[in-house]
């Protein structure tokens, strides 16, 4: 699945995008196919690929952000519009969309994402931690969707997964 969103990101990438943002777009992609596709890759004692690779998408967004502006990333905000225009990668690339713009707090929070995600992935293992973080990306998009199609409003958006991160501090 990780491998045909980061197949999809790049025909729209290298259709829609400048060659700088399309550059910067792919290199994010890559390495976070690469590393939620091998646990393990990056480390040889314990496999903390997984919430490493969230974080450091979310950091290469950031810098994009900051470089090209919101426009350049809101391409990858999930939204029922995007997903009924077949933007299929929006369900997966919204997970890497910053919290917060400003630097401090990013780099705080990002700290704090790994600090506790990479001790709960220790601690359940890679396997479970993945399972806990999907399942709520899953019902991050379901709730989306739910929201859209009873408001009526389809431009409902979901750019990063703030509450998905709260709720490692709670199983925390």
């Amino acid at each position: 699945i990780t491998v045909v969103a980061g197949t999809l990101v790049g025909l729209v990438a290298g259709k829609f995008l400048n060659e700088r943002i399309r550059t910067a777009t792919m290199n994010a992609v890559a390495l976070v196919v690469i590393g939620i596709a091998v646990p393990g890759l990056m480390t040889s004692t314990k496999p903390l690929v997984p919430i490493l690779s969230l974080v450091i998408g979310t950091v290469i967004v950031y810098l994009l952000e900051m470089f090209a502006g919101y426009e350049a990333i809101s391409f990858l905000a999930f939204n029922l519009d995007g997903i009924k225009r077949f933007e299929l990668w929006r369900l997966v690339t919204f997970v890497f969309m910053p919290n917060d713009s400003r630097p401090i707090w990013l780099a705080i929070s990002l700290y704090l994402y790994y600090w506790i995600g990479s001790t709960l992935e220790q601690r359940w293992g890679t396997a479970r931690f993945n399972l806990y973080y999907i399942g709520g990306v899953v019902l991050t998009i379901i709730g989306t969707v739910l929201a859209s199609l009873i408001t009526g409003f389809h431009g409902l958006t979901v750019a990063g997964t703030y509450y998905v991160n709260m709720s490692l501090f709670l199983a925390f």
